[in-house]
């Protein structure tokens, strides 16, 4: 109890911190598909394990250090990292495309890649705005994108 009293939470950085954790295991759910893959490359290897590390840079940006006896305020954490946070978010996308390409020789023509690009969109949004009212669209946008994304293509693994 003590401890939330010294937080001043901020509405976009908690759906940002809850998308991250839905991020971080549709990635894990998404490389589990790859359970089957015959021939591996270590650069292929590499893209793989670049998704889970741009997420864990993200959550690092936007998650205080809750050791600190100061109050911590979400709002001015969320807009001190918004630069880096959006430019690791847009490269996400662009990272899984890449993997894709490596490991598979072709993108998918499917909702897949469209989505990523408008993820990537999204990312590049909040990352040009430094606008209160955009950040405050843009985290309910994003959570709902990223559940319908999850619904319409990771709901069951191929």
């Amino acid at each position: 109890m003590r401890l939330r009293a010294a937080v001043r939470f901020y509405v976009p950085a908690l759906v940002r911190i809850g998308i991250l954790f839905l991020t971080q295991v549709q990635v894990w759910w998404a490389i589990f598909e790859l359970r089957g893959e015959a021939q591996w490359t270590f650069l292929g290897f590499m893209l793989i394990l670049t998704l889970p590390t741009l997420l864990y840079l993200q959550t690092f940006l936007l998650l205080p250090d809750f050791d600190r006896e100061e109050q911590i305020d979400l709002k001015a954490i969320y807009y001190e990292s918004r630069p880096w946070f959006f430019a690791l978010f847009a490269l996400i996308p662009v990272a899984s495309l890449v993997r894709e390409y490596v490991m598979a020789g072709f993108i998918a023509a499917d909702a897949d890649p469209l989505f990523r690009l408008g993820f990537l969109g999204l990312a590049l949004l909040g990352l040009l705005s430094p606008r209160k009212r955009v950040h405050e669209a843009l985290a309910p946008l994003m959570l709902i994108s990223f559940v319908v994304y999850i619904a319409l293509l990771f709901l069951q693994l191929v």
